[in-house]
């Protein structure tokens, strides 16, 4: 696996460079939508949906469940792809840049850029961070449950006591308005500090999946998941949550069989 030390030498050709594989760039714009719904279903309110051809509405929380659900599928199938996927999404090798982290800290004042191949060594800390503050978020909206006009229950909330699940909805609120919130926050401050004062678009890759590098980078030895493999993560992903958001039927069924 090629290795993802800083490139600070900047008086040579630079090139684009593909670097971020289509299932990477999707999960994050998805990501961006589904968070967006889900705090606008959360936070305002009144979003209901028809499906025309069926003639079945979609009311508010609703569309925050299946929202926060499939967020837990991009986040499922990130953290698979993130073992098994494109070299540039691998765990393994943004835990050897997060390593560099005190001394690209150090060198982030001085006008030379620094130049990484996949995740400069803050950004790879940063994936770790939103993966678990999103997956807390998510997961915990499993058990959580809404007492609106039209009240919705997560999935698993039958697998526990009302209280418990009153308490974990609370928790679902606090955690969303003082850790999600926050880490949002962060990340777009440090996406503007990198576009204006450290001249780097991070934002566009995210769009094209190039980057500009020097042409002596160790660009070439990229190795990129396939789209095979990448189906079949994701059906991994969505069979999982498939079967979590049925479980009590599941579970009935189990018990209707075993009796």
């Amino acid at each position: 696996m090629m290795n993802n030390e800083s490139i600070d030498n900047l008086n040579e050709s630079l090139i684009k460079v593909p670097v971020w594989d289509i299932w990477i760039r999707i999960s994050h714009w998805a990501l961006l939508i589904l968070i967006s719904l889900c705090y606008y279903t959360a936070e305002i309110g009144g979003l209901n949906f028809r499906i025309p051809i069926l003639d079945v509405v979609i009311i508010n929380m609703e569309i925050h469940l299946i929202s926060g659900l499939l967020i837990l599928v991009i986040l499922i199938f990130r953290i698979l792809w993130g073992f098994f996927g494109s070299d540039t999404s691998s765990f393994l090798m943004m835990v050897k840049s997060a390593k560099l982290s005190l001394s690209y800290i150090r060198k982030l004042h001085k006008k030379k850029t620094q130049l990484h191949i996949g995740h400069n060594p803050t950004g790879a800390i940063s994936v770790f961070v939103i993966i678990f503050v999103l997956f807390i978020q998510a997961a915990s909206g499993l058990f959580s449950q809404d007492d609106s006009f039209f009240p919705t229950q997560g999935p698993l909330t039958h697998l526990i006591s009302n209280d418990d699940s009153t308490a974990i909805t609370k928790f679902h609120k606090l955690w969303w308005e003082y850790m999600v919130i926050f880490i949002i926050g962060i990340h777009i401050t440090a996406s503007l500090f990198y576009l204006i004062i450290k001249k780097q678009n991070l934002i566009l890759p995210l769009f094209n999946g190039k980057k500009i590098l020097p042409i002596s980078a160790d660009y070439k030895t990229l190795k990129f998941g396939s789209t095979r493999l990448a189906l079949t993560l994701l059906l991994i992903a969505f069979s999982t949550i498939i079967i979590i958001a049925n479980s009590e039927k599941l579970q009935d069924a189990f018990l209707i069989l075993a009796s």
